[in-house]
């Protein structure tokens, strides 16, 4: 019984390794833009990839913001997301990142999600099927940054709010813009509309929806915040 027990936990104890294994493949492997492809090209030699900090690498003497790489594959007659590694980015678009990026103030806020520097505000997704993973400067001051919900959905400064969930601006008063939560549900609200997972209504929408809330709460709210 003692040599069965022992065997087995050989048997668990190389499960762990494979698997750690596999997870230090997945994190040493990069890729670049293509753009004659859908997918990214894998860097031949991932010893040439040099860890910065946070999510930043430099690469032939480039930075690259750095983000979960995932591609669709066909599985056993179905379709399965595979982690292939980590995508390299080295703009903005329209902005280079050896020229924006200040690596002496930048900090990650959310996990390949969030960062900042003295300068900016970086937002970002994870890549799948995407030639080029997008990265956002949110036009936020770091120096008056504010994530306004528990929830993570919401971000502002002293002039915008914007959406976490998708990096999108919402067209509000940040003065205005508050956050209520019902129930577990975190809702945005603001003098015109209410908001949920970003997505503007209007009280009207608001009352006819979210049947788990009582009609007496939702008028309140909206005699309350509605203007």
């Amino acid at each position: 019984m003692r040599l069965i027990k022992k065997h087995i936990g050989f048997f668990f104890l190389f499960l762990s390794l494979l698997s750690c294994n596999a997870q230090e493949d997945k994190a040493n492997s990069f890729f670049l833009p293509s753009k004659d492809s859908s997918t990214g090209i894998e860097v031949n030699d991932p010893k040439e990839v040099v860890h910065i900090k946070n999510n930043i690498y430099k690469y032939n003497n480039k930075l690259y913001f750095a983000q979960n790489y995932f591609k669709k594959q066909n599985v056993n007659n179905g379709i399965k997301v595979i982690e292939k590694g980590l995508f390299l980015i080295d703009s903005t678009g329209s902005e280079s990142i050896d020229n924006i990026l200040d690596l002496k103030t930048y900090k990650q806020l959310r996990e390949y999600s969030l960062y900042t520097d003295k300068n900016n505000v970086y937002y970002s997704t994870s890549s799948l099927e995407y030639a080029t993973p997008p990265v956002f400067i949110l036009e936020l001051n770091p120096l008056k940054l504010r994530i306004i919900d528990k929830s993570d959905e919401y971000i502002s400064d002293d002039q915008n709010v914007y959406c976490l969930r998708n990096g999108k601006k919402i067209l509000t008063n940040p003065e205005k813009f508050k956050i209520i939560e019902i129930d577990g549900i975190v809702f945005g609200i603001d003098s015109k509309r209410i908001y949920s997972m970003c997505e503007p209504m209007s009280p009207k929408d608001f009352i006819e929806n979210f049947e788990n809330i009582s009609l007496s709460v939702k008028d309140s709210i909206i005699r309350e915040y509605i203007k």
